[in-house]
């Protein structure tokens, strides 16, 4: 038994987490971000700076969403040892497709708000930031995102058409 094997509370092992430190860690600041867009500027006696606050939650959103498929997809392929059913199956298919059209409306979105920023609203002085420059940022790192959620929902799919009666045991082509 390795160190990533221990296992840390009922089944998530150390290697469980490791896989999840970069999406829930980004979506940890990217929440802390949020907050700060709209809780400093109260301390100094300003207004919130919603504007920026929405485009960075746009972020944590999709961040969010990552870091559910990343541990659904680990936990679903890792499992060898349970019988699915076809209600299970089913189940799961459903819960696949719910992610793949929820991190398809968050890339169109945040591809949107990259071409609006980059584009449009310089020349209309409607930034969120002082330049557009953190507003592209922001919205790249939300597409980004949403793109490796979106890949692993369609992985997920492909691996639950290739299953046979066991998680993760994988059938043979015809």
């Amino acid at each position: 038994m390795t160190f990533f094997d221990w296992t840390i509370c009922d089944s998530i092992t150390v290697g469980d987490l490791f896989k999840l430190i970069v999406p829930a860690g980004w979506t940890a600041v990217c929440f802390a971000a949020f907050l700060a867009y709209l809780l400093s500027p109260l301390s100094r006696g300003d207004p919130p700076r919603v504007g920026s606050a929405c485009v960075v939650l746009v972020a944590a959103l999709s961040g969010s969403g990552l870091s559910t498929a990343v541990f659904s997809f680990h936990r679903a392929t890792s499992t060898f040892s349970i019988d699915w059913d076809e209600g299970q199956k089913e189940s799961r298919r459903q819960r696949l497709k719910i992610h793949s059209s929820i991190s398809t409306n968050f890339s169109l979105l945040s591809l949107a708000l990259v071409i609006f920023f980059a584009g449009f609203a310089p020349q209309r002085e409607l930034c969120a930031h002082e330049t557009c420059g953190a507003d592209v940022g922001w919205s790249a790192i939300s597409l980004i995102s949403s793109v490796i959620w979106l890949l692993i929902s369609l992985m997920g799919m492909r691996k639950l058409s290739k299953t046979g009666s066991k998680i993760g045991e994988v059938g043979l082509p015809p």
